[in-house]
């Protein structure tokens, strides 16, 4: 059998950490599984392990020895370790799949529900079924907060207090492409509507990107422009966008930042800018 055969306990397939046990037949085990094994036997062929258990020091020693790759290897990790320092790096491995309580950190306190090595259509799913979010896969990654729903979202103090979350919106472009989530707040206290945008999921058979978002306050605004006629002067009203609109542009965060920045959210626009008129645009796009 070969060395490498013995690099890993046969019971859960890690790399033993600290020490390393054996039956009275010779089938090793480490010091994690070893707790966990019913009526002191050895899993794999039932003899004892004795009392007091017994070490198996040689292949301490030869692991000892040797360097180690992490556990997330497949997912691009290329760190190397001692077995007892192993463990420390896996946990804090960037590369460590990650499952992100997002719904709770949306302010869904009672949803346990996690984001990590999942679907995009997974994620659609749960937001449409338990929270009434729809996953939009739009053509372009544009999204438009028109002045109705502005007005709305800004008026409604009396039912939702100071401060308050929107329902969140998903977006996705057609096929099989990461999965945006926005999410916007009103802090009447502070005076700021803020934003922020997270890419959520991203297919890892596609190149990973990071993105940015461009939002933009616009307002609508009625001119009046005077005409003659034969029969006098009349004045018609017509609608025409600022011409300076404000704009803002900021990274699109990860799953990992998720997090910090759902508490902070690092977009934010003066309440007081946002008068009769006004919309917010906001567009998502590669970083170049």
């Amino acid at each position: 059998m070969e060395m490498e055969a013995f690099r890993s306990c046969p019971i859960c397939l890690e790399v033993p950490a600290a020490e390393i046990y054996q039956c009275f037949a010779g089938h090793y085990i480490c010091n994690v599984c070893i707790t966990k094994v019913s009526g002191d036997l050895c899993p794999q062929c039932r003899a004892p392990f004795g009392s007091p258990k017994i070490r198996n020091r040689v292949l301490e020693q030869l692991l000892d020895g040797q360097e180690f790759g992490c556990k997330f290897s497949e997912q691009g990790c290329t760190h190397l370790s001692k077995r007892g320092e192993l463990a420390n790096h896996s946990d804090s491995c960037f590369y460590r799949p990650l499952q992100v309580p997002i719904c709770r950190l949306l302010g869904y306190d009672k949803c346990d529900f996690k984001v990590g090595a999942l679907l995009g259509s997974q994620i659609g799913s749960h937001f449409m079924q338990k929270h009434k979010t729809v996953l939009q896969r739009v053509p372009v990654l544009e999204l438009r907060v028109n002045q109705d729903k502005l007005m709305s979202m800004l008026n409604n103090k009396r039912k939702r207090g100071e401060h308050y979350n929107f329902q969140p919106s998903l977006i996705t472009l057609e096929g099989t492409k990461p999965v945006f989530l926005i999410q916007m707040k009103v802090d009447r206290s502070a005076g700021f509507l803020s934003f922020v945008v997270i890419k959520i999921w991203e297919c890892e058979s596609h190149p990973v990107k990071n993105f940015n978002v461009k939002l933009t306050v616009n307002k609508e605004i009625v001119s009046a422009s005077n005409s003659n006629s034969a029969q006098g002067t009349s004045s018609s009203a017509i609608s025409a966008p600022n011409l300076f609109p404000i704009s803002w542009k900021l990274k699109v965060y990860s799953l990992k930042e998720a997090q910090y920045v759902l508490q902070v959210l690092p977009i934010n626009i003066p309440i007081p800018m946002l008068g009769p008129g006004c919309f917010v645009d906001l567009m998502i796009y590669p970083d170049k």
